[in-house]
């Protein structure tokens, strides 16, 4: 009975510091990046989260972005203006591991709009063929909804404290079959970073790759 227990507050302890950090672009409004922390060292500093920046490559991206800022003048995304069928609008996000603990790493990908829109825009469409310079090898595809306006990828190494991930793409493209009849005027794409504890939720030595670990793991707590 008492190694039930134990088992349980183990699992409880492991959900308490799951976090989360969203960042969203490419829209008219810009969601500033996120941080949820639930643990802490006990001075109310975060000891386990997760985090995501971005950078641009201007010399390859057909729109450089601007800077937007809120009222505190605290930057909260990057517009991308007057973009146009075949753009390819440089844009890498990387997920930082700002708590002291190893991480494992869930990314979600969302493109937030009209899915019938995208899909009468190109017919199957799937998120997945506008997302470029994903290394196949370091976020290892999990899956893609119905809809293919979301996607889902497990960096396939473990973040260790303090380190930061490779891109998990290099960049976004307008699909070319895009037309001012059946274009959406705006529409963001949303990148989501969920980090849980390497330690004490599943063996690493049962599963092939570190991506399989981690999705494991988030399937232990339903994640």
């Amino acid at each position: 009975m008492k190694r039930k227990v134990l088992v349980v507050a183990a699992i409880v302890a492991v959900i308490s510091i799951l976090s989360v950090g969203t960042l969203a672009w490419y829209s008219d409004s810009q969601e500033k990046v996120n941080k949820f922390i639930v643990s802490s060292d006990g001075e109310g500093q975060p000891d386990f989260s997760v985090d995501l920046i971005e950078s641009v490559n201007d010399e390859v991206s057909d729109v450089v972005p601007t800077v937007i800022y809120d009222d505190d003048q605290n930057p909260t995304g990057l517009k991308y203006d007057a973009i146009l069928p075949g753009d390819y609008l440089s844009k890498e996000p990387k997920a930082v591991n700002t708590g002291a603990y190893d991480e494992y790493i869930k990314i979600t990908v969302t493109l937030v709009g009209d899915a019938e829109q995208w899909a009468e825009m190109v017919p199957g469409f799937q998120l997945t063929s506008c997302l470029k310079g994903v290394d196949p090898d370091i976020f290892v595809f999990d899956n893609i909804s119905d809809d293919g306006m979301t996607v889902v990828y497990y960096y396939n190494k473990i973040l260790a404290p303090g380190a930061t991930s490779e891109p998990v793409f290099l960049g976004f493209e307008f699909p070319d079959e895009a037309t001012v009849e059946n274009s959406p005027v705006s529409f963001d794409l949303k990148v989501k970073a969920d980090a849980v504890q390497t330690r004490n939720i599943v063996d690493p030595d049962d599963y092939a790759t570190v991506a399989l670990a981690a999705k494991a793991a988030f399937t232990v707590l339903g994640a």
